[in-house]
């Protein structure tokens, strides 16, 4: 029974290391990544994606863009637009 024990202690604080923020981990039209830049005259964000380490950009409101800084950890919902960019529907901080 104590190993049995200590194999579950063991199983569950290596899938809670292994956990990180990651796009599919979060649902569609989503995702998790670093603040890297924002664009006021473009009205456009990009984080690079915790997931892929890529670069994506997003559309956002003036006044959204006017809250953001860089090197902040955010999660990003967005919807496709009829051009092809990605529109923030919303913007969480974590």
């Amino acid at each position: 029974m104590r190993n049995i024990f200590a194999g579950m202690v063991l199983m569950s604080s290596l899938a809670v290391a292994g956990m990180a923020p990651a796009c599919d981990v979060v649902g569609k039209n989503k995702h998790i990544g670093n603040l890297v830049s924002v664009d006021e005259d473009a009205m456009t964000f990009t984080i690079v994606d915790s997931e892929t380490k890529e670069k994506i950009s997003f559309r956002a409101s003036r006044q959204l863009l006017s809250m953001l800084s860089t090197d902040r950890f955010v999660k990003v919902q967005y919807r496709q637009a009829d051009d092809g960019q990605l529109e923030t529907v919303a913007l969480q901080f974590i």
